[in-house]
C-alpha cells in the first residue's frame, strides 16, 4: 500500500478561482436583467435567532451593573426572500433546524406567490437546497440558481437580517416575560420575530436588494468579495 501524497492548492490559488466563481455568477444575473427583464431575480436564506441576544449597547445609572444569562436559550430558524421588485415579501419563522420538512413548505408558497411570472430564485449550497424533492419544485418559469461558495456577501438578504436581528435585539428583553414557561417564551418569540420581518417597509427593502449590485460590481471588476 503507498499513501496517496495530498497536495493541496495554495490560498492564492483558491481566490482566484472563487473570485472567478463570484465574476461568472455576476455576469449571469447581469444578462438575465438585461435580456429578460421580466424575469423576477428571488434571494433566499436562512437564519438564526435566539431566545435571548445581547443588546449591543445598554444605559445605566452610576453603580447599577448589568448581570446577562449564561445562556442565549432556544435557537429559532427563520427562512425568507428577498427581491428589487418586492423587498423581503416571503418569511417563515419555525423552532427546529432548516430541512427539507422546513424549507419544502416555503418553497412551494413562494412558487404560488410567484405564479404569473418568470422568477429566478437564487440560494446557497445548503445540502437541502439540492435535495430531489426541492429540485422537482423548479420548472422553466421557476429556476434555480447556486450562489458561489463563501460568497454570502452576493446575497443581499443578509443585510435584512443584519436589520431584523438589531431590532429583535432591542426589544426581545422587554417583550419576553421570563416569569413563563421555556416553550410559552419561544412560541412568543416566534410570533414576536415574524411580525418584525413582516413590518419591514418593503421599500426600504428593495433597497436592501438593490444594494447588491455594488457588490456584484466589485466582482465584475475582478475584485473577491
Amino acid at each position: 500500500y503507498i499513501k496517496p501524497k495530498v497536495v493541496y492548492k495554495s490560498k492564492n490559488e483558491r481566490q482566484r478561482e472563487l473570485c472567478a466563481l463570484q465574476q461568472e455568477f455576476s455576469q449571469e444575473i447581469v444578462r438575465t436583467i438585461m435580456e429578460c427583464p421580466d424575469v423576477e431575480i428571488i434571494y433566499i436564506d436562512e437564519t438564526t435567532f435566539n431566545l435571548w441576544q445581547a443588546p449591543s449597547r445598554v444605559w445605566l445609572k452610576v453603580g447599577m451593573r448589568v448581570e446577562l444569562p449564561n445562556s442565549r436559550g432556544q435557537s429559532i430558524t427563520m427562512i425568507g426572500a428577498i427581491s428589487t421588485a418586492r423587498g423581503l415579501f416571503h418569511t417563515h419563522t419555525f423552532v427546529s433546524p432548516n430541512n427539507a420538512d422546513t424549507f419544502l413548505p416555503f418553497l412551494l408558497k413562494l412558487k404560488e406567490k410567484c405564479k404569473g411570472h418568470a422568477c429566478l430564485v437564487v440560494m446557497d449550497n445548503l445540502q437541502v437546497h439540492k435535495t430531489k424533492v426541492v429540485r422537482d419544485v423548479f420548472d422553466d418559469q421557476f429556476r434555480q440558481m447556486f450562489l458561489p461558495p463563501q460568497s454570502c456577501e452576493l446575497n443581499p438578504i443578509e443585510k435584512a437580517w443584519n436589520i431584523i436581528k438589531a431590532q429583535w435585539r432591542k426589544t426581545s428583553f422587554m417583550m419576553l416575560d421570563y416569569k413563563k414557561k421555556t416553550d410559552e417564551k419561544v412560541a412568543e418569540a416566534v410570533r414576536f420575530i415574524q411580525s418584525i420581518a413582516e413590518g419591514q417597509d418593503p421599500e426600504k427593502m428593495k433597497n436592501v436588494a438593490h444594494a447588491n449590485y455594488k457588490t456584484m460590481a466589485l466582482t465584475l471588476r475582478g475584485h473577491l468579495v
